[in-house]
């Protein structure tokens, strides 16, 4: 998200609105930009669509809760840090089972939750929208974790 990238050979889909990829689809990114916020005292105000990134210091076991349309979803609540802050998060659907593949110390990014701010705290609520993962390469991206995550 937010990458400059070049594409070359593929065909637009007008009807369907999308770029398709064939055998001699050629992409290469040109720049990268960093969206993701690092640092928790930053957030001052309710940011929707947000990106971060934090060292995940808890994790609640996956529950399951009823839908109002019937069914079930399933839940998960961590807390992640910047290495000074800590934030909440609530996890809905697909973002709280990929959970189970996280660990604690992991440094994890999640795309396109919603952040609310009140007093000196944070709380981010992800959903079947967003997108949860964790990659050791998020810490060049957020020098502030490396020492937080030794």
């Amino acid at each position: 998200r937010g990458n400059r990238v070049f594409i070359k050979n593929a065909v637009l889909d007008a009807v369907g609105d999308r770029l398709r990829s064939g055998k001699n689809t050629i992409m290469t990114k040109i720049s990268q930009t960093n969206f993701s916020i690092c640092n928790y005292k930053e957030i001052k105000k309710d940011i929707k669509n947000a990106d971060i990134v934090g060292k995940v210091i808890e994790i609640d076991p996956i529950r399951y809760v009823n839908k109002l349309g019937g069914g079930q979803i399933a839940v998960c609540n961590i807390v992640i840090s910047d290495g000074k802050e800590v934030a909440n998060a609530s996890l809905w659907g697909s973002t709280a089972l990929a959970t189970a593949s996280i660990n604690i110390n992991d440094v994890i990014k999640i795309e396109f939750c919603n952040i609310k701010a009140e007093d000196n705290s944070r709380s981010i609520y992800a959903n079947e929208n967003s997108r949860i993962f964790a990659s050791k390469a998020l810490l060049a991206r957020c020098p502030e974790l490396s020492a937080a995550h030794s």
